[in-house]
């Protein structure tokens, strides 16, 4: 087990290590029309830290979207050594989220399910070109939000939701799981549901004490305007529109027009009639099934309780019930904010690796976040992990094989996690 583990952050290491080279030599140069390659790193994260250095407050004079402890764990390193060297935190806890996936896989399946799990997640497209390459925010809370459920899976709940805590202080997204963690302590002793819920909050506490002098500026910006509205110095939000609209005719909700890109055709060609008759028909085909996905997303979503239910002692519950928290309150967050983009669904698909039980439901969660890299944003990124889910359930409970534990106790586990 020591070996493998060791042979899978090795590899996940070196290749991101690669990929970050590329990208502090040459820049964002790996671009496509299906991927969002923003430089949120050096465009935002890396401007707020030279602020800080400055002297700037965080939260009060500056507008910084996500809790302290991402800030916290790259500044150290571009005080060292700059913008690439701020990088590090990401990319080596991205390479040490493969080593999670193996750990949460290895308990409830074959040793051999669990290594082609670390390693799907160690060579994952998604992951590599989004934490590997373009440095985004997903990481390390990833890493510490499956470190949660993988302690969960093992009743260490305590751990658990230290651990939660910990991946909420790196990214809100985190939040998304804590009604299925809170779930898990309704049946526990009442020692263990205080101490697991006295260290989760003791740690967000401890974390924010700096910020909370100007708590009406801190939530504000971390609640996205939901608690104590809009921060005073936040620009004005863009208009709420649908990602279809928004993407393929290129307006926003009040008709003003936007520079928006829809596949291969953008608002300007599409006035100016500059393409080849065979690029508007793929892309109004793409648009007609983005239009259908908005409309059958939300009945497959709710399609999936009962299907949950049929599975529920199924050692692989808890990670699956995480995948659809996570999923729900993204298509939530979605439609009140605006359109997420794919790589927001990063801890989703790494989640729904760690409910791998057999080879049908890992080549599931091998394949979706394959098909989310090659299909436009939009509802598309809201249905793909909803079928990957439904497509995992049916697996399950169509008679392939149980993981081992779920239908005796495995003698490693006194008390496995399955709800009754």
């Amino acid at each position: 087990m020591r070996r493998t583990i060791l042979y899978l952050f090795a590899i996940a290491l070196s290749v991101r290590i690669v990929l970050s080279l590329v990208r502090a030599t040459h820049g964002l140069t790996i671009t496509s029309p299906w991927l969002e390659g923003k430089d949120d790193f050096d465009g935002i994260y890396i401007q707020q830290l030279s602020q800080i250095a400055e002297g700037v407050i965080p939260y009060k004079q500056v507008a910084i979207s996500y809790p302290p402890l991402f800030s916290y764990a790259l500044y150290p390193f571009y005080l060292l050594g700059g913008a690439n060297l701020a990088s590090i935190p990401i990319v080596l806890s991205d390479a040490a989220t493969a080593v999670v996936v193996y750990y949460g896989v290895e308990r409830t399946t074959a040793p051999h399910i669990a290594t082609a799990a670390g390693l799907a997640y160690a060579l994952s497209p998604l992951a590599l070109y989004y934490e590997g390459y373009v440095w985004y925010s997903s990481q390390p809370m990833t890493l510490f939000m499956l470190l949660g459920v993988c302690l969960i899976m093992r009743d260490k709940r305590v751990e658990a939701f230290a651990a939660l805590a910990v991946a909420i202080l790196f990214k809100q997204e985190a939040v998304f799981l804590v009604p299925v963690f809170v779930a898990l302590l309704v049946h526990q002793e009442r020692r263990v549901m205080i101490s697991a819920l006295g260290a989760f909050w003791a740690i967000l506490l401890a974390a924010s004490l700096p910020f909370l002098a100007s708590y009406r500026d801190y939530l504000s910006l971390l609640t996205y305007g939901l608690v104590f509205g809009r921060w005073q110095g936040e620009p004005a939000p863009e208009p709420v529109t649908t990602s279809a609209v928004c993407q393929s005719l290129g307006t926003d909700v009040s008709g003003t027009l936007m520079s928006c890109t829809y596949g291969s055709t953008t608002y300007a060609q599409l006035v100016n009639n500059s393409l080849p008759q065979s690029t508007l028909i793929a892309d109004s085909l793409v648009y007609d099934l983005e239009v259908l996905a908005q409309f059958v997303v939300v009945p497959m979503f709710l399609l999936l309780l009962p299907m949950l239910y049929s599975v529920r002692k199924n050692r692989a519950i808890v990670p699956l019930l995480c995948v659809y928290s996570g999923a729900g309150f993204l298509i939530l967050f979605s439609t009140i904010f605006h359109p997420v983009y794919r790589y927001y669904y990063l801890p989703v698909y790494a989640l729904l690796l760690v409910a791998a039980v057999d080879r049908g439901t890992l080549a599931v969660a091998i394949a979706a976040p394959i098909a989310a890299v090659l299909t436009p944003s939009g509802a598309f990124q809201e249905l793909v992990p909803v079928l990957a889910l439904l497509a995992a359930i049916a697996l399950m409970d169509s008679g392939s094989p149980k993981p081992k534990g779920s239908e005796s106790v495995d003698p490693r586990d006194p008390n496995p996690v399955a709800i009754q």
